[in-house]
């Protein structure tokens, strides 16, 4: 409605087109220069034979100090071939600057098209988290934004149904008695468990017991246990607490970005979860998706401060600015989901059995990498910082995950000695440890 803002954007218009034009080599200069280079004239001569083969009359007068007899001569060609040169010169120009507007147009109907999927998500009451001043609602009639192919929830629900229907027919064929925290449905094949631990075996030496455990056997080779732990489940609240969380928090992300984004991100946070266990809690035997769940709670963060200052206006509550609003939605997710936690630790009643380490790596994943993978619209000049920076680190935490996992045996956590890692010979096979306790100090 602004007159000022208006000429100004229509400014910036014409000067995002006529760059697209000047890349794509389709402006006087670009070709003045491909065609003297193509043709080893010097520019000058180019030059003069362009305006001339384009009747520039603004640039006649310079054709005075350089005459056809002279152009034949710079050229290295007869005086009747002056004026084929012409007519190559104004065909090839005449292609370029084809070329340029038509990849110009490209262009611009690519940037039309973001803007498009951006208003069609606009319209649905599922990317609230992700509506700006900038994206203005459009006609529910409006016929160009009804049939999205790739904007649709396709990965978020169908990776919870691919879930419940392994939970189900696992369950059925096994005959697993399921109830609603146990047991563990999935193969022992499948779970995230880079070390088999063996039996604990207790001798009697020299009228004392004790304690060593038979064997490790080394799973960190079987690769698919990085990904398929995400489809196993303890129980049938695990599955429904997870497939909850990625359809609340996975739909909008996937009517925003698509379905092949959107699982490009969710792989790397399941893999990111699975790279986090080796280097915290490396006996633990993992299972279930919430690394994909908290990575999709790190890609909404990830959008939230990237688009920090886009959200400074009071939308939903009266004197509380739509970033902080939406900052303490998500910090409230993160609470409920952790809230059993949090009263394990107030009421000290010790482990949850909770695997922490495979959601920090899922959440650490979603966050750095929702920038560069996922649609962003840049227009600040600290997110042409961050998005970089934010994929740098996240590579670096995946390359780390990895060498440690290869190169530590007998694994060992970066955490050794808290007592919160769980370690088989201190917790488990040692007089002080689950074992010890069965049996007296002496034999």
């Amino acid at each position: 409605e602004d007159p000022e803002e208006r000429a100004r954007i229509i400014k910036l218009v014409e000067l995002r087109r006529r760059g697209a034009f000047c890349r794509n080599r389709g402006d006087d200069k670009n070709i003045i220069q491909d065609y003297a280079k193509n043709h080893m004239l010097d520019e000058h001569t180019a030059e003069l034979l362009f305006h001339q083969a384009v009747h520039d009359e603004e640039f006649r007068p310079s054709l005075e100090e350089k005459t056809k007899e002279e152009l034949a001569e710079t050229m290295d060609v007869r005086l009747s071939e002056v004026e084929r040169e012409e007519s190559r010169m104004k065909h090839y120009a005449n292609v370029m600057r084809w070329k340029g507007a038509g990849h110009a147009v490209m262009e611009e109907n690519r940037l039309i098209g973001f803007w498009e999927e951006w208003q069609w998500a606009a319209q649905t009451k599922w990317v609230s988290l992700y509506r700006t001043d900038t994206m203005a609602y459009m006609h529910s009639d409006s016929k160009a934004f009804i049939h999205q192919k790739w904007e649709r929830p396709f990965f978020s629900i169908g990776f919870v149904i691919a879930q419940i229907v392994f939970f189900i027919v696992y369950a059925s064929l096994e005959g697993v008695d399921v109830e609603y925290a146990t047991p563990a449905v999935g193969p022992e094949g499948f779970f995230m468990q880079i070390v088999d631990v063996g039996s604990c075996e207790v001798t009697c030496v020299d009228g004392e017991n004790n304690y060593e455990i038979s064997s490790y056997t080394d799973q960190r080779a079987q690769v698919w246990r990085y990904l398929t732990y995400s489809i196993c489940h303890i129980g049938y609240g695990h599955l429904a607490g997870n497939a909850i969380v990625e359809i609340v928090l996975g739909v909008p992300l996937d009517y925003v970005h698509g379905s092949l984004r959107l699982a490009a991100v969710g792989i790397l946070s399941i893999i990111g979860g699975a790279l986090t266990i080796p280097f915290s809690d490396p006996y633990l035997a993992v299972v279930g998706s919430s690394g994909y769940g908290y990575g999709l709670i790190g890609v909404h963060f990830g959008h939230l401060v990237l688009h920090w200052k886009d959200h400074n206006k009071c939308k939903v509550i009266r004197h509380l600015q739509d970033r902080y609003f939406r900052l303490i939605l998500l910090a409230l997710c993160v609470l409920v989901l952790n809230a059993s936690t949090i009263i394990g630790v107030i009421s000290g009643s010790g482990d949850d059995g909770v695997s922490h380490a495979a959601h920090v790596g899922g959440f650490l994943m979603g966050f750095f990498f929702s920038t560069p993978i996922l649609k962003e619209f840049g227009r600040h000049h600290y997110q042409h910082i961050l998005v970089p920076a934010f994929t740098v680190v996240g590579c670096v935490y995946l390359v780390f995950g990895v060498i440690w996992t290869a190169t530590q045996w007998r694994p060992v956590s970066l955490f050794d000695g808290w007592d919160e890692i769980y370690d088989p010979v201190d917790d488990w096979c040692s007089a002080g440890g689950e074992v010890g306790d069965k049996y007296s100090d002496t034999c």
